[in-house]
């Protein structure tokens, strides 16, 4: 469990490093970037491109990452490992996702998958297109969903 919430100065130098180094026997991670305002697309990409290929339970909060965008949910969506159980993504108010990050991200979901949680909560660029595209890649036998786009 990595918390690195509120640290405004982390940004893609420093995510990217860690993306750089995380064990490659790693099954399970928490990691939380909430509020860290420098983290853009750059970096995230670089971390997902680090994530273990064994890793079953991945819980990502980039929660008021202003500078992720769909371009960052796009790289993540490519790099997810395939045999994930469990996948928790929090991009709250990151701002600059709309329904092309969406659309990606729905490309990336394995019959693998047990349980879906995702946040999506003051995107604005999100629209019923995006929705529909997304809702379209859950696998059907996903016993386990939860979805959050709510503005309040």
């Amino acid at each position: 469990h990595l918390d690195f919430s509120g640290c405004a100065r982390i940004g893609d130098a420093g995510v990217a490093a860690l993306g750089d180094h995380l064990p490659a026997s790693m099954r399970d991670a928490t990691l939380n970037f909430s509020g860290c305002s420098n983290l853009g697309n750059r970096g995230l990409a670089t971390l997902a491109a680090g994530l273990p290929r064994e890793l079953e339970r991945l819980r990502l909060c980039c929660s008021g990452c202003l500078n992720v965008g769909d371009g960052g949910l796009a790289a993540l969506s490519a790099e997810l490992p395939r045999g994930l159980h469990r996948l928790q993504l929090d991009f709250k108010r990151c701002e600059q996702i709309g329904d092309n990050g969406l659309a990606a991200l729905a490309t990336s979901f394995t019959p693998s998958l047990q349980t879906l949680c995702l946040d999506f909560g003051f995107c604005w660029g999100i629209t019923d297109l995006g929705l529909a595209v997304l809702i379209r890649g859950v696998p059907q036998e996903l016993p386990h969903l939860r979805l959050s786009f709510a503005q309040a």
